[in-house]
């Protein structure tokens, strides 16, 4: 936040001393840079991140002017509504609101109550990866609120509770501004605005952290919890008596000798030790032998999650892709990414899924599910600024 404050603070006071060509410049800077931050914590809160990382400035398009584009959308979603329901269902001129003498009818407050309700959950659209369209859907958006349930709408209480915080804090942040010193104050000014909305972020993020798979939002098996975790079953099963039979009656043999020794027992065969399909496989890779590895994987069928290394996995996944066998590369390296979502490996296995789905199996929901997983999972890798990429591209080729 102490560098958000910075930049918009900088930004503001070249505004405000700039001449007047660059006056929108440093504006539209700071707002790129805010809509940046509160995406970027939205996304990091919804893995159980506290900390708020900075964003990779890296490409001034995706990185500055894409969020201010989607936070300007989703803001506007607060008042455009109850504006156009003015003019064109009221039919009232410009003067006419000057006058505030509609702001007694209940429909008008019916639809800006209706906008804040839905403005959260299209941010939360715009945050994880979705464009302008898809948080201007309310199909989509009304959708997945009703998926969310109750958690929705306490996350609802939460927002307005900071919400009048915001407003007390705006009291405290001209009061501050007004302080003698030349870059502290307005810096100090900007930094206690913006904790409510970091706040914000960070309560939309935990939505998602525990009800993301409502929204379509990473994969089902991220938010799938052990009932019981370690536990081991007690006690023994129950041994059902078998009828004894009576013992046959013994008869007594006169021993018997004999005068030679018997003869020595043949060798005995060596133990053959028989591999595991794991161990055949790691064997094969180990060597470099991909083409045994995977046949030896695509015999291996009922093989579990977590029985090869993430390399391995990874390994698979990748030669498989290469030799055109996609479907035992999608298996490769789902199974990476159920048994080892922590490796150092998971991101790029994530990212090699998601580009197999949407280059060569020509499944591209399935393929914008995975980059959007792979940024909320992994934001901080170097396969999420592909994945960032990607989805600018996709979902909205001409406006972002």
């Amino acid at each position: 936040m102490a560098a958000l404050s910075a930049v918009m603070a900088i930004m503001l006071f070249l505004r405000k001393w700039t001449f007047f060509g660059l006056k929108g410049f440093c504006s539209a800077l700071a707002w790129g840079s805010f809509w940046a931050y509160i995406f970027k914590a939205i996304r990091t809160s919804a893995i159980g991140d506290d900390e708020v990382h900075t964003p990779d400035f890296s490409d001034f398009f995706n990185d500055l002017l894409v969020p201010a584009i989607r936070g300007t959308a989703g803001t506007a979603l607060v008042w455009l509504p109850s504006l156009l329901y003015l003019l064109y269902v009221k039919d009232l001129s410009l003067f006419e609101l000057l006058d505030f003498k509609s702001f007694d009818d209940p429909v008008l407050w019916s639809v800006f109550a209706v906008s804040l309700v839905y403005v959260p959950m299209a941010l939360l659209v715009g945050a994880t990866g979705g464009g302008v369209l898809r948080m201007l859907n309310p199909v989509l958006v009304v959708a997945y609120i009703l998926r969310m349930g109750v958690d929705y709408w306490i996350a609802l209480l939460a927002i307005g509770a900071l919400t009048v915080a915001y407003l007390i804090l705006h009291l405290a942040s001209a009061l501050l501004s007004q302080l003698p010193i030349p870059f502290l104050a307005p810096w100090l000014a900007r930094f206690v605005l913006t904790y409510p909305p970091f706040a914000m972020a960070n309560v939309l993020g935990l939505l998602l952290y525990v009800r993301g798979d409502r929204v379509d939002y990473g994969l089902p098996e991220e938010y799938q919890m052990e009932i019981l975790p370690g536990a081991q079953p007690r006690g023994q099963l129950a041994v059902v008596a078998q009828p004894v039979e009576s013992a046959a009656p013994q008869r007594s043999y006169a021993p018997i000798s004999l005068e030679e020794d018997a003869p020595a027992a043949a060798p005995k065969a060596p133990i053959q030790v028989k591999t595991t399909p794991a161990e055949g496989i790691s064997a094969a890779a180990g060597k470099g032998d991909w083409t045994k590895a995977i046949d030896l994987f695509a015999k291996a069928a009922d093989l579990k999650p977590g029985s090869l290394a993430p390399n391995c996995y990874f390994g698979l996944g990748q030669e498989a892709a290469k030799r055109g066998d996609y479907q035992q590369a999608v298996r490769a390296l789902q199974a990476l990414m159920r048994s080892a979502p922590d490796d150092a490996v998971a991101p790029r296995g994530c990212l090699l899924l998601a580009r197999i789905y949407s280059e060569r199996l020509s499944d591209r929901t399935t393929a914008e599910r995975l980059f959007r997983h792979l940024l909320q999972r992994y934001p901080n890798s170097p396969a999420a600024q592909f994945a960032q990429n990607y989805l600018a591209r996709a979902t909205e080729p001409s406006t972002a």
